[in-house]
């Protein structure tokens, strides 16, 4: 009776792990997708690290890659979970597709009217002025973008191999 007792326990115990296991899957899954921008890798088969950014000028020396206000970051989210499976993705960034697949051709820039600070000296009235207020009109310009592939997010092998790992030892703990 008592092994009856038992064995009933453990199926209860497995079956609200498989209710549970999309929960974990997610929660696992957005853990390792925002590793990667710490990492700055990406990891299937093999580890893939990301491209370095051009810095001619050295203003972002031992900063981050894809991290300037840690929005996109922030953004990923399980977006969809159900039974059998689970969405992970960044929601409302524009960019977040252009980084993780790389982008390589023309893109159209509208630029609105302004007024630019253009920074000399000059007399005004008889005064010394440090700025000249310039007007600028509103413009479109085509720019030529190369933005390498910076993986963060997608299917990964070790992902899977990580997610097999959690679910048999969550198994092994419940049987034994």
């Amino acid at each position: 009776m008592d092994d009856l007792r038992k064995l009933t326990k453990e199926m209860e115990e497995l079956s609200k792990l498989h209710r549970q296991f999309p929960t974990i899957a997610g929660t696992e899954g957005k853990a390792f997708f925002k590793e990667r921008f710490r990492a700055q890798n990406w990891i299937d088969t093999h580890t893939e690290p990301w491209k370095p950014r051009k810095d001619p000028k050295g203003k972002h020396k031992g900063k981050a890659i894809l991290v300037q206000s840690g929005a996109l970051k922030r953004s990923i989210k399980v977006l969809h979970k159900d039974r059998s499976h689970v969405i992970i993705g960044s929601a409302n960034i524009p960019y977040a597709q252009v980084h993780n697949e790389g982008f390589r051709g023309k893109v159209k820039q509208t630029v609105k009217a302004h007024t630019r600070r253009k920074h000399q000296r000059a007399l005004r009235n008889g005064k010394t002025v440090s700025f000249l207020p310039q007007k600028v009109k509103q413009y479109s310009r085509t720019l030529n973008m190369n933005i390498p592939k910076r993986q963060f997010i997608g299917d990964s092998a070790y992902l899977g191999k990580r997610l097999e790992r959690k679910l048999n030892a969550r198994i092994l703990k419940i049987i034994k």
